[in-house]
């Protein structure tokens, strides 16, 4: 087959790069966030982030934890602390991880669940990421409780 009956030619001149989204950091009320993007979601619902894992080193080390945001700027955002792990075997679970995928960029998961519909996240979907302050976590608050038996009539008794 001829070249020129596969399709229209073109100059060579005119062709661009491959371009990704570049993620940044911006201080934000709390400090120093990391405002990145997600590039694409895998079939395990994995969340692949614009993110050099260098990017967050000064934001948590390996084990440390951090705030995830979504939805900045909507009346309510999702904030979830999340974990940074070398593998996703060692996502806790029910926590949300933050690890290096097979690309050697930073991804979000969840153990034994989708990021994405826990998360509710597709493809260029803003996500924040800053360090845990020590208001992050609730204030903390422990309540005792006592278990007892039921008030009533005894067992066996009538």
């Amino acid at each position: 087959m001829p070249i020129d009956e596969i399709g229209t030619e073109i100059d060579p001149a005119t062709l661009l790069p491959g371009v990704l989204p570049v993620s940044r950091f911006e201080e934000g009320p709390a400090g120093p966030e990391l405002i990145c993007e997600v590039l694409w979601v895998d079939h395990f619902g994995n969340c692949q982030l614009n993110v050099d894992p260098l990017e967050i080193i000064d934001l948590a080390a390996a084990g440390g934890e951090v705030v995830i945001q979504i939805g900045a700027g909507s009346a309510s955002p999702d904030e979830r602390i999340g974990v940074r792990v070398d593998a996703y075997d060692q996502i806790p679970a029910g926590r949300v991880g933050l690890v290096v995928d097979s690309s050697g960029l930073l991804s979000l998961a969840i153990a034994r669940g989708s990021a994405a519909a826990e998360l509710q996240l597709g493809d260029g979907i803003e996500v924040r990421i800053r360090s845990l302050a020590d208001g992050d976590r609730g204030s903390g608050v422990v309540t005792s409780v006592q278990l007892a038996p039921r008030p009533g009539p005894e067992p066996g008794s009538r």
